[in-house]
């Protein structure tokens, strides 16, 4: 009996080994399947956006940071800054908000013209009389119309 019931337990072991592969096989094909059939997810690409216009040598830079390119990738949906700045002087910003491609087009402002030198000028004094002499006071004014002919 002794001898009968180790060889049961052998059997019993036998089969559940063996089923226990079979399971294992067949769950392992089960996923390779479902891993396969399920879409690989995307990341959403970056809106692009493109400068145009941009004079050569100008610096680009966008949300503070310098950038070497003219068209760049900026997240969706945020604000970003773009500011460009030519060799002359000349200053373009934009604050835009991109939800797909866009092309900003640069118009820059020329730079502002330095005030002269009040000194340059001269006097306020030097003004007031250039300003006098310029104008006929109002007796010089009567006089000439007093001495045209009347019609």
């Amino acid at each position: 009996m002794g001898r009968a019931l180790n060889s049961r337990w052998i059997l019993g072991i036998a089969v559940l080994s063996v089923l226990a592969a079979v399971f294992w096989s067949l769950h392992r094909r089960k996923l390779a399947s479902i891993a396969e059939s399920t879409p690989t997810v995307q990341r959403p690409s970056l809106p692009e956006v493109e400068l145009l216009g941009v004079p050569p040598g100008s610096e680009v830079t966008l949300d503070g940071a310098k950038i070497e390119t003219l068209r760049f990738g900026v997240s969706a949906g945020s604000r970003h800054a773009v500011e460009v700045r030519a060799p002359d002087g000349g200053v373009w910003r934009q604050v835009f908000r991109a939800n797909g491609p866009i092309g900003l087009l640069v118009e820059l402002q020329e730079p502002f013209a330095e005030a002269a030198n009040p000194q340059e000028l001269g006097s306020k004094e030097d003004l007031a009389d250039s300003t006098e002499e310029s104008e006929p006071a109002a007796d010089d004014r009567a006089r000439t119309h007093e001495a045209q002919p009347r019609r």
